[in-house]
């Protein structure tokens, strides 16, 4: 006789996938993989770096560390009250602005000819943030002269 044994037992694990800019997806890093910092951290904005920052669309890149969340990208047109930020409008690789981002690096183009507050003749944003929304501190700027002259 043949001993009888009992199914093994299935665990359930919620999957949250994040999307890249090409629109493929991949699992979000959750806090029991050991890859977000703890989960105890807030959401942070690192490394943001600008490329092409000239021309337009410029090449932003970024990374979100600790956990996910809604992340807005937004920039300072000349003319605007020292401090403040307009939300971007006119991004490609991210589907809206805010947008909720996992854990990881993240880049978009951003088309700053066609942003509100800036002259496509000469002006340029003067900086970039990317912020962690509802949040006052882990957000990051860089920039002066980011571009308007088409590539």
């Amino acid at each position: 006789m043949r001993p009888c044994l009992a199914p093994a037992p299935v665990i359930l694990v919620p999957l949250t996938l994040r999307l890249s800019a090409s629109g493929a997806a991949w699992p979000e890093s959750s806090p029991s993989s050991g890859k977000s910092g703890g989960g105890s951290s807030a959401p942070a904005i690192v490394n943001l770096s600008l490329s092409a920052t000239k021309r337009s669309p410029a090449r932003i890149e970024s990374e979100l560390q600790n956990a996910a969340t809604q992340v807005e990208l937004r920039y300072h047109a000349p003319g605007d009250p020292a401090g403040s930020f307009r939300p971007m409008e006119h991004l490609s690789g991210l589907g809206t602005n805010p947008a909720r981002l996992g854990v990881g690096s993240f880049g978009v183009h951003g088309d700053f000819r066609v942003e509100a507050g800036i002259d496509p003749a000469g002006a340029f944003a003067t900086e970039l943030e990317v912020a962690v929304v509802g949040q006052t501190s882990g957000s990051q700027r860089a920039g002066t002269g980011v571009g308007n002259r088409p590539h």
